[in-house]
């Protein structure tokens, strides 16, 4: 509870604050036009006509203003019309105000337009009109970014708008009783929405004389070089006519559509959303406190659409944004709550795993305590997490070193070994601990001959550590060493045996043969297993609650303009930096414990480079740097991951880069050769010392340079486990041989994997 009277406490001063800013303002009238749009257009009163004065009038007739007579003979046209509204000003008088002023006398009742002035001074019709049923104002109040948004139906003073005396002279009686509030415009669709008839065409009788009989006729200014235009939620290629607006005031008042603003519900929601962070989000899970906020939201959303097609406004953003700075205030406080029992539990779990290892050796090796001295070692973490899981790891060193110990020093004169002579495959030497694991796992007690071995291994030889021919290494005269991974099921529990095979040369007797022996490596392969479960289960469990920080980190910054906005930018960015870490991580846990998740597909290594090419154009652009690629018109296609090698060409390309000087060039070329491609990526920068060649491609170890540039120190990692599992290899080197002339990465890939192992 405590905790949710700060959350909420701290939400209900931001929302204030933002409430009292300009940002409030903005954010609803964009909720506004959104409505606005997912409503589209509706259906108009067919009773109010516009007479537009358009670029075919001005032709045809000369230039603006019309002539007095030439009104006159208008409204002539427009006699059986119930009212006319004529959104032009008439405030200078004339040398025909006579004949116009006949014109007014006569039927139907014609309504003129006032407006004030830049000084503020009302502009009213000229002293010598006199004949006319009623005077309106035309003016309309802006919003945000000059949009039309309000009419104030009776200004100070009791000046009525056009439409509201249109409507009175046609025997309406508007309802006008809330005069002190502007009435927020409801549009029906954009420009045009309404019928327009050509000033020029109802001039020249081109209409019958019972087309606008009875109905509201409105005439006003249609074409854009006369200026009358404003901007609208529905705008599309141009602004609309003031007259259209006139017209939609209009339809507002006869359908009594004007959108209402009701200004208790957004507080009643907030309220809603307050007692969420006191009551339901301190007990519940944070999946639930998910869905709920969620559905919370469409609830909203939906509810607020539904309310705007029935003509009543109720902005929801500010509850939303209640909602989301709250539950992201919350989320940070429970994340600072979790790591304080997480640290306290690190603590307890060091000195557990320090006594440990000191009662597994005597003497700590000298090789663990180098380890946690190591310049990349662990730099993206700080703290007791970084020493906690340094620890961790020394342990598991530990016992695959005792493991090791145990199985090849002190018990190597009774493991499994066995000695074939090369020439004719038959055994030489086998001793009795070699003759119990073969008996025990084939059931023969007659000794294998070398090619039946070497078949026994093909079959069960690991996944993903397959040799291109298990047979053929024999005939390898420089094989000093080679070591084949085997899985065997015993007790119906699979077992995993390292089998080393050496070529035993004797000089002196002319002797050639090859000598294996057999080390159980079962509880190696499920340390390794159990640590690689250990990295997958809490990269997958911090996915959830960072992307809940990162979804709402990313809708806020694009709320948010000020400080605020920056501050969420920030999370937004860490957020991503981390994001990128985790998927580092898994992608190169699962090529290291399984090759096969190297998928074996035709591709195009072409297509691949210039996919990648176009990744980083963006990063490139900002430095000017040129991305020079060099390809054959056709390759032969070659078998591989095409996601995998995309990441892995793409950060080489990202760190050519980012360690380049702008305005330089990074050449990527293509060579096919016979059996391989050769691809090389070669940069302008600083280059790479010597030292650092070989430990650039370690996890969380960048060189001396790591400090220069953001990053992890996972990237040439996974390029390097990448180009690993289809077969290739990866090398660095100088540019003329020279640190400081540029760095060239040089990838070999086979154009057959399966040929290649």
């Amino acid at each position: 509870m405590p905790r949710g009277i700060v959350v909420s406490a701290a939400s209900l001063l931001f929302i204030l604050l933002l409430y009292f800013s300009s940002l409030f303002s903005g954010l609803s009238e964009s909720a506004l036009d959104v409505f606005f749009h997912l409503r589209g257009s509706v259906k108009i009163k067919p009773s109010i006509a516009i007479v537009g004065i358009d670029d075919q009038s001005l032709q045809r007739l000369g230039p603006w203003p019309f002539s007095r007579a030439t009104h006159a003979q208008l409204l002539k046209k427009l006699s059986k019309a119930r009212v006319l509204g004529l959104d032009i000003l008439f405030s200078e008088a004339g040398s025909e105000d006579a004949v116009l002023n006949r014109s007014l006398a006569q039927d139907p009742p014609v309504v003129l337009a006032i407006a004030h002035g830049y000084s503020n001074l009302l502009q009213g019709p000229t002293a010598g009109l006199k004949n006319y049923s009623g005077i309106g104002h035309i003016e309309t109040l802006l919003g945000s970014k000059g949009v039309v948004r309000k009419v104030q139906l009776v200004q100070e003073g009791g000046i009525a708008a056009l439409s509201v005396v249109m409507l009175e002279s046609a025997g309406h009686h508007p309802d006008v009783s809330n005069i002190s509030v502007p009435q927020l415009i409801n549009y029906y669709g954009p420009e045009f929405t309404f019928p327009y008839y050509s000033y020029v065409d109802v001039l020249e009788g081109k209409y019958p004389d019972d087309f606008f009989k009875d109905r509201l006729v409105l005439v006003g200014a249609q074409a854009l070089g006369l200026g009358d235009v404003h901007v609208t939620p529905f705008v599309q290629r141009h602004p609309m006519p003031g007259v259209e607006i006139q017209a939609t005031i209009l339809n507002n008042l006869l359908d009594n559509s004007f959108l209402k603003a009701p200004w208790a519900l957004s507080p009643l929601i907030t309220a809603f959303f307050f007692s969420l962070s006191l009551f339901l989000w301190p007990v519940s899970s944070e999946k639930r406190n998910l869905v709920v906020n969620l559905s919370s939201c469409l609830l909203l959303l939906l509810g607020a659409f539904w309310l705007f097609q029935r003509n009543i406004f109720f902005e929801p953003l500010r509850p939303i944004i209640f909602l989301f700075a709250s539950y992201l205030l919350h989320l940070v406080l429970q994340g600072l709550g979790v790591t304080r029992e997480l640290m306290t539990e690190i603590s307890v779990l060091d000195t557990r795993l320090e006594n440990g290892l000191h009662e597994l050796y005597t003497h700590v090796p000298s090789q663990l305590r180098q380890r946690e001295t190591h310049p990349g070692a662990g730099r993206w973490l700080t703290g007791g997490l970084r020493r906690h899981l340094l620890r961790m790891h020394h342990g598991i060193q530990g016992l695959e070193l005792q493991n090791r110990f145990i199985h090849h020093l002190l018990r190597e004169e009774v493991a499994p070994l066995i000695l074939w002579e090369l020439d004719d495959g038959k055994v030489i030497l086998a001793n009795a601990m070699f003759r119990d694991f073969w008996q025990f796992h084939e059931n023969d007690t007659e000794l294998p001959d070398l090619q039946t071995f070497l078949k026994f291994l093909t079959e069960r030889q690991l996944k993903g550590t397959e040799n291109s021919s298990i047979p053929s290494i024999l005939k390898t005269e420089s094989l000093e060493q080679w070591t084949f991974d085997i899985s065997l099921s015993r007790n119906h529990r699979i077992h995993y045996f390292q089998v080393n095979m050496h070529h035993v040369d004797e000089p002196f007797s002319s002797f050639s043969g090859v000598l294996v022996n057999v080390a159980d490596i079962t509880e190696v392969r499920e340390l390794e297993r159990m640590k690689s479960d250990l990295i997958g289960t809490v990269s997958h469990e911090l996915r959830l609650p960072l992307t809940t920080i990162l979804g709402y980190s990313e809708m806020l910054s694009d709320m948010l303009d000020d400080e605020t906005g920056e501050f969420a930018l920030e999370i937004c960015a860490q957020a991503t930096r981390l994001n990128a870490l985790i998927e580092n991580f898994l992608d190169i846990a699962k090529i290291e414990n399984n090759r096969d998740s190297v998928r074996k597909l035709p591709l195009d290594l072409i297509v691949v480079l210039e996919d990648s090419v176009n990744a980083v154009t963006p990063l490139a652009g900002k430095k000017n740097i040129t991305l020079q690629l060099d390809t054959p018109q056709k390759i032969s296609p070659i078998l591989g991951d095409e996601p995998l090698l995309l990441q892995a060409i793409v950060n080489l390309l990202d760190n050519a880069i980012k360690f380049s000087p702008a305005d330089t060039t990074v050449a990527i070329d293509l060579i096919e050769g016979k059996r391989t491609m050769s691809l090389t990526i070669t940069d302008q920068g600083p280059g790479i010392a010597e030292e650092d060649r070989i430990l650039i491609f370690e996890k969380f170890n960048r060189g001396s340079r790591g400090n220069s540039e953001d990053g992890f120190g996972l990237g040439l990692n996974l390029v390097r486990q990448v180009i690993a599992g289809h077969g290739g290899s990866v090398q660095v080197k100088p540019n003329d041989g020279q640190v400081g002339s540029g760095t060239t990465f040089s990838i070999t890939l086979p154009k057959d994997i399966e040929g290649s192992r």
